[in-house]
């Protein structure tokens, strides 16, 4: 999967497109509060969006991000965890993980789909369902909990590009894609 642009040019940054477990399951729950009709209803949106967390992430979320930046990279390096558990702990206290598209957006994108269907929100959850392990630092440049101008616009650069808050705050050149199953396998 390609994520567009980064800066001006292609990005190259791609994710593993292997299952992760809780996606179909809590994409068959977003679909069976969408036949009942409570997918869109105000007092149903702080569940819906727990349940759009809970389908992306894993257990030991920093050994599982899709993406880190070269920066958290560098520190966690330095720092050399001896165990997942050890660098699930440093990037815990030292580290920030994040949703690169903040689950409101992707609540917004599944809302505002005209044809709601069980492939369609897999897919979204899939494409948008994206984490992060980067430095606190890295973290103050970003939107908070919502996507840049562009992002919900046809044909504006960022439209609909999950890196789209990366590239607004000039981050998406720093990030580096899992290319295995876990970051700690890559630090040994």
């Amino acid at each position: 999967m390609t994520f567009g642009q980064c800066s001006s040019r292609p990005c190259k940054l791609r994710i593993d497109p292997s299952p992760v477990p809780n996606v179909a399951k809590f994409s068959r729950v977003l679909m069976a509060l969408h036949d009942l009709g409570l997918l869109k209803d105000d007092a149903c949106k702080e569940p819906v969006t727990l349940f759009i967390r809970k389908a992306t992430e894993q257990r030991h979320w920093h050994t599982t991000a899709h993406f880190r930046s070269k920066a958290a990279a560098a520190f966690i390096r330095r720092e050399n965890p001896a165990t997942a558990a050890a660098y699930q702990r440093l990037c815990v206290s030292k580290l920030r993980h994040e949703h690169v598209v903040p689950n409101a957006a992707v609540y917004r994108l599944i809302c505002e789909e005209p044809n709601i269907t069980l492939d369609f929100i897999e897919g979204t959850l899939r494409r948008y369902g994206v984490r992060a392990t980067i430095t606190r630092e890295e973290d103050a440049t970003l939107p908070r909990h919502r996507m840049p101008d562009g992002f919900f616009q046809a044909g504006h650069a960022l439209y609909r590009s999950p890196l789209a808050r990366y590239t607004a705050a000039g981050l998406a050149d720093s990030l580096e894609a899992l290319t295995g199953p876990s970051w700690f396998s890559h630090e040994v």
